[in-house]
């Protein structure tokens, strides 16, 4: 039932982050330099991605979302270019 990321640490390096059927009502603006795998699934009320700076990220799970993109998934969108999967 997670839905703000104002409890997130900033400071801890995350590697891993998994969001899951959140009461977000649009995508997190995340900054988080150390993250390499990010899952962001079964958020229905989410429909507009905001740009996001993950320059680590190599993993990226969007599935089961209503989320609708100009474009998708490029390295631009989500500041990285090592992204894999």
């Amino acid at each position: 039932s997670l839905g703000s990321l104002q409890a997130l640490l900033k400071d801890f390096r995350w590697q891993h982050l998994e969001m899951i059927n959140c009461d977000f009502d649009k995508f997190p603006a995340l900054k988080l330099h150390s993250l390499k795998k990010f899952v962001f699934t079964d958020n229905k009320d989410v429909s507009t991605f905001t740009k996001t700076e993950l320059p680590s990220l190599q993993y990226l799970d969007l599935k089961r979302n209503h989320l609708s993109f100009k474009s998708c998934c490029s390295h631009t969108d989500f500041g990285t270019t090592n992204l894999k999967h």
